[in-house]
This record gives C-alpha cells, structure tokens and sequence, in this order.
C-alpha cells in the first residue's frame, strides 16, 4: 500500500512464492478509518485506529512483535491490521498477539508488527502498520450495521480442504467483512484470507490460513483464530416486550419467548445429542469434544424431545465457551436472575438431566 490520503490509496498485490510473473487479479475487501480513538458515548462505538513506524519484522524463527498500549479499556478486542507502506520492495504481512505467539490480543495484552514467514531473507525496511481494535459485538457505525468477533481456533492451511467457516448472526444481509489472523499456532507463519467466490454472507464468514511458498511448497497449516468484522444491514428485530430462557429436559419445561427469536444453545459433558429436530438451526461448532454452543431461531413450537443429558451449568465455563467460540456473551442479556430463579426450583437430580437455551 502506498499515497494514501484522505481520498485515496493505491495497492499492489506481492507474490509469497518466489515467482516473478503477474498476479492473477483478486477482489480486495478494506476497511477505512479516521486515525483517533472512538467511545460509545460520543461516537456510538468503542474503537481506535492507530499507525505507527514497524521497526521489526518477525520471521519462522523468530516471533517477535512490538508492544502497544490500548487508548480504551477493551473486555473482548478485536484487532485487525494491514502494513500500509511499500518501502521495502519485498513483501511483508501484518500479524498480533497477545501474551505470547500462540495467544490472541488480549484485554490488558497487544504486541503488533509484521512477519515474512518462511522467507529466508528476514531483512525489512522499516514499515508503516495501521491496525484497528474494535469491541466485540454488534452495532452501528455511520448508518451501516456491524459484526466484530474473534473467531474459534479452527480456521486451517490452503492445503487442508478448505473453506473452513465461522457463522454469523445479526445481519439481514452483508456486504463485506476484513479478517486478520490472532497470534500465531502455525510457527511457519500465516495469513487469514477469504475463501472463494463468495466468502461473505449474512450467515457466515468462508476462511483459510495461506502461508508463503519460498522454502517449501506447501501451504498446509495448523488450526488459527481468526478477527474479523463484518459489515451490512441489521437484521429486524421483533417486537419488544418479552425476556426469555427456556430450561428443557426429559422431566419438566419452563417456556417463554424472545424479543428477538435468537437463542444459544450450550450443551456441555460427554454426551453430546443430537440436535438435527432443532428447527433453524444455525451453527453447530465447539472448542472441544466436551462442548458444543447452536445457535437456533425459534418457531412457533418448542422442541418436546430432551436436547441433551448431565449438563453441567456454570457461568465460567459458559464464558470460557463462549470466549473460545468468538461470541461472547453480552453481560446485559445473560438474564442471570431469571436463571438463578429456575434453577433454584430444580432438584438436584433434575440438573444431571438439563439442557439450558441461554438468551443471548
């Protein structure tokens, strides 16, 4: 990237694999931002947009990135980057972290810079990186709807069957989305890119981890997490006026609806059911084998069958859950009263045979 003003920019795309022809062109999807720091109260969104002067470059055997400090307090940051000069001829890739190569950025933990991978000529100018750290969640900015969140670490290489996904809820349709890997588990280097012809829907996001090809061909890779935001139009939210949870099992029922239609279901243990009677449903997804987070809407009847068997129900592990899967849970729609409420009328055998939809 270079001439970049506030009306303009040019882009080149560089080769990573050692040949000298021509680029075949590809579609470019960006994001631009005013440099300054945004808060909820003045401008509707907790957001920053920084650059500086990149004065190392990381490398397969060195993982190194230059520490920053965060302008906003941030619970769940979702960093998103580009080198934005070309004052070295050779290509170079952004890449963040937090505590340490294999960690995301965290609340109180951010080290930004640049990579070469497996280049064997690890010699940069010094760079230009702009990044851009944004809350979370879901909203507006200027008009035009918004997703951000930080993706489960599943995303794999060029080289292992892709596309591999991340679903989406919150807009009724989407436009386009940027994504930046977070940290990196593959120690050959990467990137995140969208895969195929139409990469981004209002349902989900199709990814893949590329790496270079300069001393090796393959582009393999191990699994990564992956930042993104996704912009479009919101969906439509139901008529106001109703809170819910619904608490399910072979024994009892406790019902009532949401002012939205959204729910999360999160089934946690060995015994994982099976959720196809679900109608609508979304997503199935989970860090591991002992948890799985769907995300269903509900129509008119609510399913009779039993969704799951011994559950067990805390709100650290939700969160841990949830954290891993990109999507935290909103404080503010936990509805922690509403389930402390039922959960105090059920036995104790009953909670070995629960299954909770927690409204997010």
């Amino acid at each position: 990237m270079q001439e970049v003003s506030a009306s303009s920019f040019r882009i080149r795309v560089d080769r990573a694999d050692g040949l000298t022809g021509e680029v075949d062109p590809v579609s470019v999807q960006y994001m631009v931002v005013e440099q300054g720091v945004y808060t909820e109260a003045e401008d509707g969104v907790k957001m920053e947009a920084v650059k500086f002067a990149s004065t190392v470059t990381a490398e397969n055997n060195s993982w190194v990135g230059e520490s920053r400090s965060y302008a906003n307090t941030y619970d769940n940051p979702v960093v998103l980057g580009q080198v934005m000069s070309c004052n070295d001829s050779d290509w170079s890739v952004f890449w963040s972290r937090g505590s340490g190569r294999t960690a995301p950025p965290s609340s109180d933990a951010l080290y930004i810079g640049k990579h070469v991978g497996e280049d064997a000529d690890t010699t940069r100018a010094d760079e230009t990186i702009g990044y851009i750290v944004i809350e979370a969640g879901s909203g507006t900015v200027g008009g035009v709807g918004y997703v951000a969140g930080l993706g489960a670490d599943m995303v794999k290489g060029m080289d292992n069957s892709p596309p591999d996904s991340y679903s989406l809820a919150g807009l009724a349709s989407a436009s386009s989305a940027v994504v930046s890997q977070a940290a990196m588990d593959g120690s050959d280097g990467g990137w995140a890119v969208l895969y195929g012809d139409t990469p981004v829907t209002s349902g989900g996001l199709s990814l893949a981890i590329d790496e270079d090809q300069l001393s090796d061909t393959e582009r393999g890779h191990t699994t990564e997490q992956v930042a993104y935001i996704v912009f479009g139009s919101e969906s439509e939210s139901s008529p106001a006026g109703s809170e819910s949870l619904v608490v399910e099992s072979e024994n009892s029922a406790v019902e009532s609806t949401h002012s939205d239609g959204w729910d999360a279901l999160l089934v946690l243990g060995p015994m994982q059911p099976d959720l196809s009677f679900i109608p609508n449903v979304l997503s199935a997804a989970g860090p591991s084998d002992n948890a799985r987070l769907t995300l269903t809407h509900h129509t008119d009847e609510i399913p009779s069958e039993p969704l799951a068997s011994r559950l067990l129900f805390r709100d650290q592990a939700i969160d841990q859950v949830m954290a891993d899967l990109g999507r935290p849970l909103q404080e503010q729609k936990r509805t922690t009263s509403d389930l402390d409420s039922v959960l105090d009328e059920l036995s104790e055998d009953l909670l070995e045979e629960l299954a909770l939809i927690i409204a997010r």
